[in-house]
């Protein structure tokens, strides 16, 4: 917070001029074209900080354009992993909910924005709860069907993140009758797909997955327009992670490189869609048999995570992509060694989805290695883990979900009669195979 003393000492005057300069300043850098650096997003939180403390005022157009673009940053951040001064920006924000209103501003985009910050909390009862109310405040903001239709969609995946995958339909199909009723609801139906994909691949149903990532992208366009780059980013993200476990590595690498297609809202955006994209881009590759350039993405993945504040969930990710290289190199106790540091990560940081599926692993690794003890001990843990994923209730999908997950591989696995070649395979960004320690491929937006 700029001290008003420091400035300006008993002059109001020459402090509101100081403060609304520093609010338009701010206003400036969060609306700028390229993504929001972190003290970017610090000024701005403090220029409103000021604004809301001390009373001034400011030009309702203004406010609007400020509130609307620190809450789309906020979000970019929050759900991206950075944690900046997370108290200091919900206080904030709590004490703007007044002023928004008094101005006849919507308040809901802010209570989501409180609901992104606690997201990465939901490994923690007290997290998960935050997130939960800050969705259920912004819902009852909403002051039409296109407000409850965006605030539907967040409140979907906030249930898929905890397995209730009921909930997620039930609020799925009334956005869905929202989209198809109201005109003004038309452009969300990409985002709609997303969570529909989400849900899909989630209990297993790839392809019907694909089918929704797929026509979210339909839904979006071409060219996409901007509220809708984010749906389109997703899109193309779990459509390269599917096309992969069904054997269409060329097609999903194709897929994957599109994500650096979009802008992002906050450095953490581009710094998180920078490791996935490495890291997608690498699993591929180690499915397909082209190692060492699946080496070289890997290792700019581990790069580009190591610059965010809060990465635990995707460290764990890599790690046991990392493994699955070490096993096609046939270094099964080397995988072995990082799929255990996976899954502590993954406990610490409450992956519980991670921990069913990098224990699943070390059980098939171990079950090469003939260590059935140590294969019976992974595969207990991962079933262990998986019974307090879902829950008893979501039990019987979820087994259904698993089966058409595994029928889905080895229906691939029987078919591909004559496999292709390892060199038909290869990553369409080129650089990664100039050297292995370089940085490889991402487009510069």
């Amino acid at each position: 917070m700029t001290s008003r003393r420091g400035y300006c000492g008993e002059r109001p005057e020459v402090w509101s001029t100081t403060v609304l300069r520093l609010f338009g300043i701010a206003l400036e850098r969060v609306t700028a074209d390229s993504d929001v650096a972190d003290e970017g997003l610090r000024e701005a939180v403090n220029a409103l900080d000021n604004v809301v403390r001390y009373g001034i005022e400011v030009d309702g157009l203004l406010l609007a354009r400020f509130l609307t673009r620190l809450a789309q940053v906020s979000v970019s951040a929050g759900e991206h992993g950075d944690r900046f001064d997370e108290l200091d920006l919900i206080s904030v924000i709590d004490r703007s909910l007044p002023l928004a209103a008094a101005n006849g501003l919507p308040t809901w985009p802010l209570h989501v924005a409180k609901a992104s910050y606690h997201s990465r909390q939901e490994h923690l009862e007290e997290g998960r709860a935050a997130r939960r109310e800050a969705l259920r405040e912004a819902r009852n903001a909403c002051a039409g069907n296109r407000d409850e239709v965006e605030v539907g969609l967040m409140l979907a995946q906030h249930h898929i993140d905890l397995c209730q995958y009921r909930e997620a339909d039930r609020l799925l199909a009334r956005c869905r009758r929202l989209c198809e009723d109201d005109p003004s609801c038309a452009d969300r139906r990409a985002e709609l797909h997303i969570c529909y994909g989400n849900l899909r691949y989630v209990q297993g149903a790839l392809r019907t997955a694909l089918h929704h990532f797929q026509s979210a992208l339909d839904a979006a366009g071409d060219p996409v327009p901007a509220p809708a780059h984010r749906a389109a980013m997703r899109a193309h993200h779990y459509s390269g992670k599917i096309l992969a476990v069904l054997g269409r590595h060329q097609e999903a690498l194709g897929q994957l490189l599109r994500m650096g297609d979009y802008p992002c809202l906050s450095e953490s955006e581009r710094m998180r869609r920078a490791g996935f994209l490495h890291l997608r881009l690498g699993e591929v590759l180690t499915s397909a048999g082209s190692l060492d350039e699946a080496y070289a993405h890997l290792a700019e993945s581990r790069r580009a995570f190591g610059r965010l504040r809060e990465s635990g969930t995707a460290q764990a990710i890599l790690d046991a992509a990392v493994a699955t290289l070490h096993m096609r190199r046939g270094r099964r106790q080397d995988a072995l060694a990082v799929l255990a540091g996976a899954v502590a990560t993954s406990r610490r940081n409450g992956y519980r989805r991670g921990v069913v599926l990098f224990e699943s692993k070390a059980a098939l690794c171990r079950l090469r290695e003939r260590d059935l003890p140590g294969a019976l001990r992974s595969a207990s843990a991962a079933l262990a883990a998986w019974i307090r994923l879902n829950g008893v209730a979501n039990l019987p999908r979820a087994a259904v979900g698993a089966v058409e997950y595994v029928v889905s591989a080895l229906i691939h696995r029987v078919r591909r009669r004559a496999p292709r070649p390892v060199a038909e395979v290869r990553c369409p960004c080129e650089d990664c195979r100039a050297r292995r320690d370089e940085s490889p491929c991402l487009r510069a937006k």
